[in-house]
């Protein structure tokens, strides 16, 4: 059969969006980290605006968690996917032809290109806003026109990094949607009951607190099968929808164990 698969390497980090974005928010704190480390060495701690650079030191070193935490997670799905990959489990799997795979990230592309247009507003109003705050309680001992000079200089510089962790985080998303489109390898697609991998993204549900609720396959062209997914998150919304482009030849392979994917009566 012309997509059945002929290796398991997973390509790539399962979450390239997020290695590149908390990499430059780290990238972008280590400049106060390091004005911080310098005043330190100097023996210059007590001026107003040290606390600031020590704020900045502190985000440094909360991103560089957040990326150690990401990477031990990313770590860790990759061994689940290859698990589940080599094991009976899948109902089906398939590799995409490179014409295939090369249609999809095309489209992606051109959505991914659209959104490139970067929303400064909110973030810098609010880092602006917590900056002036800062800079004027920092300045209460001093007189009137200190706190003034404190607050909207502290404005001035929270609207700075406002708009700073966006571009970062606007420009990282850009790069990873550019990187996608240049990437040469060929994806894989397994699906079993309450399992699956596809689109680089991983599910494995438990049939009760978090499991596939329901699915539809579109015949096309092209081909289209959507996951209804009920995966519960902390402050964010459980419900997931994935589609999945189906091989013209694997329509009615798909349409057959479709079913099967939800083998147990949904909670309710």
């Amino acid at each position: 059969m012309a997509h059945q698969h002929t290796t398991y390497e997973i390509p790539g980090p399962v979450w390239p969006t997020v290695r590149i974005v908390v990499g430059g928010l780290a990238g972008l704190f280590l400049i106060p980290a390091l004005a911080t480390a310098y005043l330190i060495w100097q023996g210059i701690t007590d001026g107003p605006y040290f606390w600031l650079l020590l704020v900045g030191s502190g985000l440094f070193l909360l991103w560089c968690l957040v990326g150690l935490i990401a990477w031990v997670i990313d770590r860790i799905q990759v061994a689940q996917i290859r698990a589940f990959l080599t094991s009976d489990r899948p109902l089906i799997r398939w590799q995409y032809t490179a014409k295939e795979w090369t249609a999809v990230k095309e489209a992606r592309w051109r959505e991914a290109e659209s959104d490139w247009r970067l929303q400064l507003g909110c973030l810098t109003v609010l880092f602006a806003i917590t900056g002036a705050l800062v800079g004027g309680l920092l300045g209460l001992d001093e007189s009137p026109e200190e706190v003034l000079l404190f607050g909207v200089t502290g404005a001035a510089a929270g609207a700075v990094i406002g708009a700073l962790i966006r571009v970062v985080v606007g420009g990282g998303n850009h790069l990873t949607a550019r990187l996608a489109r240049r990437d040469a390898s060929v994806p894989l697609v397994a699906l079993g009951p309450h399992e699956v991998y596809a689109n680089g993204q991983y599910f494995r549900g438990d049939g009760s607190y978090r499991y596939i609720r329901g699915s539809q396959l579109d015949p096309g062209p092209p081909a289209i099968l959507t996951l209804d997914i009920w995966s519960p998150k902390i402050r964010m919304d459980p419900e997931e929808e994935w589609e999945i482009l189906v091989p013209d030849d694997l329509v009615e392979e798909v349409d057959a164990i479709r079913e099967r994917l939800m083998p147990r009566t949904q909670p309710t």
